[in-house]
């Protein structure tokens, strides 16, 4: 392995890095041995997807005691998948127990840019009260509640361009979000694209030019009855057309017009309804 030319290693490190389906393949390639380990490490940590409690655990030991000068390395950090659903588990999302070890994993990752995380609301409230950034993201998305301690905390990035929020936002949350938009035009000031339930994305129109949209809407399905099998009946797919449509048109009718806006997508979650159509 010494004989392979150090720019065939990184190009290698490089492609693995793309597709997040290599990152065992990535992770075997540093076991090499020191020399592959220290040239293909960075790609290693550059994308870090956290999506158990015990990989959390291991990743602030990781950074904190056994490899700290890793931690430079970490520019996005993904922890948990964040999913569009109201009946997401505890269990898939961050706990308040596991808010000691991401605060330390905070603490010392100075290059992350990209931040997302399915998170309980509670756990965000005490992840994010009094935290003291060493970093300034570029993006990111939670599925927790808005808060003092959110808000301080976006107040604090304000060169963030993407923000996400996964969750069932209130119309008052909204309207603190908004009133800090008004108050302070740092506050997300360079913000241009967002992704969240259409209340979310009204209000942050209203006070920035965002130029693309992802708006979560809810659609109901009967139980067995899907748009690709060809014994669907008739019935079944004309109502989730209706309800497609009818998700789509609230959620747009929210939407203040902006010639800012040049994109708009929809995010659709399936609920399944008692029953079947016949």
């Amino acid at each position: 392995m010494y004989n392979v030319p150090s720019e065939i290693i990184l190009a290698i490190a490089e492609h693995l890095r793309l597709d997040i389906s290599h990152r065992t393949t990535l992770s075997s390639l540093c076991l090499v041995d020191k020399r592959t380990y220290h040239l293909a490490k960075v790609y290693l940590y550059r994308h870090v997807e956290l999506n158990s409690n015990s990989a959390i655990t291991k990743f602030r030991q990781t950074l904190t005691v056994l490899c700290p000068y890793n931690a430079v390395h970490v520019n996005t950090l993904n922890v948990y998948p964040l999913i569009w659903h109201t009946r997401a588990c505890s269990s898939n999302r961050i706990r308040k127990d596991l808010v000691p070890d991401l605060r330390s994993i905070l603490n010392v990752v100075s290059n992350l840019k990209h931040l997302y995380l399915a998170i309980t609301r509670k756990a965000l409230v005490l992840l994010l009260a009094d935290i003291k950034p060493v970093f300034s993201l570029y993006s990111m998305a939670h599925s927790g509640d808005m808060s003092k301690p959110l808000l301080k905390f976006l107040s604090n990035q304000p060169e963030i361009v993407n923000h996400g929020w996964y969750s069932l936002s209130s119309w008052k949350m909204c309207r603190l979000l908004q009133e800090s938009m008004t108050q302070d035009n740092r506050f997300l000031g360079n913000l241009r694209s967002a992704i969240g339930p259409a209340n979310f994305l009204a209000a942050l129109m209203r006070r920035r030019p965002l130029t693309s949209i992802t708006i979560l809407i809810y659609t109901w399905r009967y139980k067995n009855t899907k748009l690709d099998d060809a014994s669907a009946s008739c019935g079944g797919v004309t109502g989730w057309v209706k309800a497609m449509y009818e998700a789509y048109a609230g959620g747009i009718g929210l939407i203040p017009p902006r010639e800012s806006l040049k994109e708009i997508r929809i995010a659709e979650t399936q609920l399944p309804m008692v029953g079947a159509i016949t």
